[in-house]
Formats: structure tokens, sequence, C-alpha cells
């Protein structure tokens, strides 16, 4: 949606028609549709006109402007994390200072038609090296209106996009083979659905995205989603707020996860991951190079598991 909002306000202030009015952007007292119509307009002015989230932050709340309805996450219940319109804008600045959101490049086109159910459930979480899927099944049939995919319906795209590796967060579905002789890696790192993983788990798992030639494509949505987060509070230590990591979980992924563990989960995260020194290697394209070599303190005084 934000994509097509820009590209709308951009096509009519373009206008020749248009050159001589002002274009109006306006919702109605609806709170859910103000706080969704407050984000397009504010998002366009850090995208489009260079201004700083607090800058486009501030401008929706001067004068009289009452304040707006936080978001949260997809879960049926209580919410233990909101987040603002300003934490929305930040993410949206981050996302754009490491590549995530470039819509001069974005194919709105292809996004949305792989990230459908019927056509594999695919979003890139970290372009170009790390893909999410829905976790594939012995079979490709359609259960109770909802399409299941077996191995094989991915591996023409895997292919196409330099997939070499696949990363099985979920319990066991279908036979590993099937991907391994089809000429992918493929590794089983199980941890529950809304439970944070294991120092161990997170260990392999930085190490196959770091060893892994090509692109690493991980399942289920969720705890992918999870993991992929991890690298980036990690390389992002120093200037990443802990919320980003939260906040990018909300936007790429449509898992729901257990926000008042995860929270807990980041803060020792973050505070243990200090502590450490990563060499930033330029031999790497993906925005979070790094050698889990390099280390400074032994594996012992990495105590991520915080249940």
């Amino acid at each position: 949606m934000l994509y097509r909002y820009c590209c709308r306000v951009n096509m009519k202030l373009k206008s020749f028609t248009m050159s001589r009015k002002k274009l109006v952007h306006h919702t109605s007292y609806d709170q859910k549709k103000r706080a969704n119509a407050a984000l397009l307009i504010s998002a366009y002015a850090v995208i489009y006109l260079k201004r700083s989230p607090e800058e486009a932050y501030s401008t929706l709340i001067s004068g009289n402007n009452p304040g707006y309805l936080p978001f949260r996450d997809a879960a049926v219940g209580e919410c233990f994390f909101n987040l603002t319109l300003l934490d929305c804008l930040q993410g949206i600045r981050k996302a754009l200072q490491h590549g995530f959101l470039d819509f001069e490049s974005f194919d709105v086109e292809e996004y949305e038609h792989y990230e459908r159910v019927e056509n594999g459930d695919m979003n890139w979480i970290i372009p170009g090296k790390v893909l999410a899927f829905s976790s594939p099944h012995p079979h490709s049939r359609i259960e109770n209106g909802y399409p299941l995919h077996a191995p094989e319906a991915y591996f023409d795209y895997f292919r196409q996009n330099d997939v070499t590796a696949v990363v099985r967060f979920n319990r066991k579905l279908y036979d590993s083979r099937r991907f391994e002789d089809a000429g992918f890696e493929h590794h089983d790192l199980f941890f529950l659905d809304g439970t944070t993983p294991s120092d161990l788990i997170i260990r392999r798992f930085l190490h196959i995205c770091e060893s892994t030639e090509g692109a690493v494509a991980v399942h289920c949505k969720g705890r992918s989603t999870f993991m992929c987060i991890v690298i980036f509070v990690f390389s992002q230590r120093k200037t990443l707020h802990l919320a980003n990591g939260k906040k990018i979980i909300l936007y790429t992924s449509r898992g729901v996860l257990q926000f008042k563990v995860l929270n807990l989960f980041f803060i020792c995260f973050k505070l243990v991951s200090n502590f450490f020194l990563l060499n930033i290697s330029s031999n790497h394209s993906w925005p979070w190079s790094y050698r889990h070599s390099d280390w400074l303190l032994p594996d012992e005084a990495l105590p991520v598991h915080c249940s």
C-alpha cells in the first residue's frame, strides 16, 4: 500500500493539470484509518522529501491535533508491545539506510504474487540473502481451503534466485532428502513457535548464513523472521534501538510472536552483544557481513536463551 500511495502522489504532483492546484490528503475520524493515513503521508515525507522521522512526526502533532492510535501485532487479545507512529517512521528510515526499501527497483507485481499463499508465501527478509517461506508439506494439496506446497514447488524459484540452502525451524513435515537430492543444502534448527531459540541454534544459524554461498531459504515464517532479526540486532548493536528489531518483525512477517517474551530476549541479547567485537568484512555484499569466529568472549559468555 505504501508503494502504491507514493506512486499515486508522485503522479499527481507531476501532472500538468495539477500544477496550479494543491493536493489535499484527508481521512475520516475513525482512529484506525486516521493512524494509517498519518503513516502514509509521513512516510512519503521521509522517503521522498528527505525529512527525518522526528520532523515528519512533529508536523502531524502540531497545533491541536490529538495523538494517534498505536499499531500492534497480529495476535488476538492483549498486546504487550505497541508501535507508535514515530516508531514506524524510524523503522522506515532504517530500511532506507540498509537497502531494504528501494522503490526505484521494487517490483510490486512480483512481491504481491509471491506473498500469496497459493504462490509459496515467500518474502525476502534480507534482500538477496535470506528468504522466508511457508513450511513445505509432503504433497501439494488444498486442505480446508488452504494451499499446501510440496518441496518441489519451490525448486524453480530457488534456482532462479540463487537459493542454495534451506533451514527448517519448525517440526518435520517433509523428508529433507527431497531438497538435498535436488542440490540444496538442508539444516534442521527446531525450536518451539513463540519461544526464544537457544544459544546453540543462534550460533548454528549465523554460521550457516555466513558460510553458504548464495541465499538461504528459511521456514516457518514467524520463527524465520525472528532469527533474521537476531542477525540485525547483533550487527547493529551500537546504533539500533531495541524496538527496531521488533518493528522489522511486524513489517516483514505475518507470523504471530509473543512480544512479552520477545522483549526480554532482545534486551538480554543486545546487552550481551555489546561485549563482542564484530569485524565487518568488505568481501560480502549483504548488509550485515560478519565472522562469528571474531567474537572476543568465550562461548559460555553468550546467554541469549532468555526464558
